[in-house]
């Protein structure tokens, strides 16, 4: 109880006199031995009384309504997401007052007298000198600004897996999407060389009992069974050709599933010793390509090799829509070891 009554009186000799007057005025509370008809009637004199009297078990509910209820300024809004250790990083004498009162507004009355008394604490400790306790202060905000840092990281984080999540999950349904048509092209093509595989087949062996008949009619259809069976060697070939084609594909197909895309921008002399990893696909993009490549739709991640681009270049590459559009895709990298460290955490991340 001694508390809240400190820190209500604390609050109202804070408070501006237009603001405590309006109080006054609305609540219709009257002060022993003084006449407060505007703001100006508001002294030295008076004003320890006023905020005593208004912080009174009597008072208090009805002027907590009516500051509930009042409106304020915006600057203080931000405030309203922090949790206590966080907020208590922002105070400093000339804001705890908004601060408090901003709360209030949002009828958070017991954050702010939490908020109120661990920084009065704070202050009590700093001026009797408690060394140690500044001490664990320092300490304690220092970790609260870690906790913050690594909390602001972590959501970071999680937007661009799932950013990248998305984008390789909608890159394979595409490959996929076109290798299954190819495959479905190649299919039919068998088909139809099976089908003619057999029509020949018949008709070389309608040609073959036909050979009774005479030696001249003999002789032609021996040269037309020969034609015949050339033509079928022919079309076995182009059927085993069109078969290894289609493994091939499928094999490709099965490849590119596996591997991650990415698009690379800068071309160091050690490109080769980055991009003869198995795991990965990179698309290589020139100094004069920069201007006009469309970076959208090509790969789950672009890494600019900042170090390897010349200014002009690099203005041109920040001048591409495409490079605009994507946003938290882009990593930026001005060293070998940097890169292969990002290359290894994809690596881990996608197993």
């Amino acid at each position: 109880m001694k508390k809240n009554m400190s820190f209500w009186e604390w609050f109202f000799r804070s408070m501006d006199v237009a603001h405590l007057y309006q109080i006054l005025k609305i609540s219709k509370i009257t002060i022993n031995g003084f006449r407060i008809n505007s703001p100006r009637s508001i002294k030295e004199e008076n004003i320890s009384l006023i905020a005593r009297t208004l912080s009174t078990n009597r008072n208090i509910g009805k002027v907590t309504k009516i500051l509930e209820s009042a409106k304020g300024p915006t600057d203080q809004e931000d405030t309203l997401d922090f949790d206590l250790e966080e907020l208590v990083l922002k105070v400093n004498q000339e804001n705890l007052f908004p601060i408090v009162a901003n709360l209030i507004r949002h009828k958070r009355l017991d954050f702010a007298m939490s908020l109120y008394n661990q920084v009065e604490d704070h202050v009590k400790a700093q001026s009797v000198g408690e060394s140690s306790g500044k001490s664990e202060l320092v300490e304690k905000k220092i970790l609260v600004e870690q906790m913050l840092k690594l909390k602001k990281e972590l959501l970071r984080l999680k937007k661009d897996y799932k950013t990248a999540e998305n984008k390789t999950k909608s890159d394979l349904k595409e490959i996929q999407k076109k290798y299954r048509g190819e495959l479905e092209k190649f299919s039919q093509v068998l088909t139809d060389h099976a089908k003619e595989l057999t029509v020949l087949v018949r008709i070389r062996k309608e040609l073959t009992e036909k050979l009774v008949i005479s030696e001249k009619e003999k002789e032609d259809l021996i040269a037309e069974n020969v034609a015949l069976s050339t033509a079928l060697e022919e079309l076995k070939n182009s059927h085993e050709i069109m078969k290894n084609a289609q493994e091939k594909v499928e094999v490709e197909n099965s490849s590119n599933k596996e591997k991650i895309k990415i698009i690379l921008v800068g071309n160091p002399p050690w490109i080769n010793r980055l991009i003869n990893d198995k795991k990965f696909h990179f698309i290589l993009v020139e100094d004069q390509q920069v201007e006009s490549f469309e970076f959208e739709n090509k790969g789950s991640a672009v890494w600019v090799i900042q170090s390897e681009l010349k200014t002009k270049v690099f203005l041109k590459l920040k001048e591409n829509q495409s490079f605009k559009n994507l946003g938290s895709r882009v990593s930026y990298f001005t060293d070998f070891q940097s890169l292969v460290k990002e290359k290894q955490n994809i690596i881990e991340k996608w197993g």
